[in-house]
């Protein structure tokens, strides 16, 4: 049976997607084209060993197979230890890579995702959802616990087999360089000519008539879901995102900063491009 010998473990929103966009042109690599969501299912990990590796009968000859599941990342609240042991018991020698948002955009953006969805209503009040959020410690804030996550993982794998990468820093402001880190990471010839490197959604925008209309349809909330992404990507399309006031957006910096404070101790680099400032927070 074939296992992948790289995992992209995350986080959601932080260009995971493109990632795999641009490695799967690489003769060396292979790729499937979907999450597998083996080790953070329960129904899926019960199928067993034999069912992930279905996943993988498409490898040939290729020197790095891997997989993107960017749920992997976020550790189980009841059971911290238990994605990277169950990862780390099936391909103990994997190599793993995290891509690391501004946690007040990721937390932003994973709002926006859930009201263009249906899980969220698409009058909610950000000033208000946000603090509840905060007080509920919800998924949309608990996600951007970076620190915690990594430690995690580092528990059970070596910090030379992680490769933790700056979705502002790594991935928008050097997309080449930082495709080039990851193939030497994974063992393929990192001087591969990459097409695309620069392709960004564009500023275009789906209507609330049609945001509506599709969530509307009897798909079931996580094919909706799957039916936006599709339709955003196929058609270089975002739809309009609300942001929360200065004050909401104060409390979320106030809230990651001891952690990311952490965090870059934990990596050795601090990320200034995360800081606070004022035209940040009221752009």
């Amino acid at each position: 049976m074939t296992y992948p010998n790289f995992i992209i473990l995350g986080t959601q929103k932080a260009g995971t997607r493109w990632m795999l966009n641009m490695l799967v042109q690489h003769p060396d690599i292979f790729m499937p084209n979907h999450e597998v969501h083996f080790f953070d299912r329960p129904d899926n990990y019960a199928k067993g060993p034999e069912w992930y590796a279905t996943h993988f009968e498409g490898a040939r000859e290729e020197k790095a197979i891997g997989e993107k599941t960017p749920s992997y990342l976020i550790l189980d609240k009841k059971d911290p230890p238990g994605m990277p042991r169950r990862i780390h018991e099936l391909v103990p020698q994997a190599k793993l890579i995290a891509i690391l948002r501004n946690p007040v955009e990721r937390a932003i953006s994973a709002i926006n995702h859930h009201i263009r969805v249906g899980y969220l209503a698409a009058d909610v009040d950000l000033d208000e959802a946000v603090p509840r959020f905060i007080e509920q410690d919800r998924a949309y804030i608990r996600y951007g616990y970076y620190h915690r996550h990594i430690a995690g993982y580092q528990q059970f794998f070596d910090p030379s087999q992680m490769l933790v990468l700056i979705y502002e820093d790594d991935v928008v402001a050097q997309p080449l360089a930082t495709l080039q880190r990851v193939c030497s990471f994974v063992g393929v010839d990192p001087g591969f000519a990459f097409a695309g490197l620069e392709k960004r959604y564009n500023e275009g925008r789906l209507s609330g008539f049609a945001l509506r209309l599709v969530q509307l349809l009897p798909l079931g909330k996580h094919a909706t879901a799957r039916f936006l992404s599709g339709a955003e990507r196929k058609l270089g399309i975002r739809s309009e995102k609300k942001r929360p006031a200065s004050r909401a957006l104060e409390r979320l910096y106030e809230l990651y900063e001891p952690e990311n404070a952490k965090l870059f101790d934990l990596l050795g680099r601090e990320v200034t491009s995360w800081a606070r400032s004022e035209a940040y927070i009221t752009r």
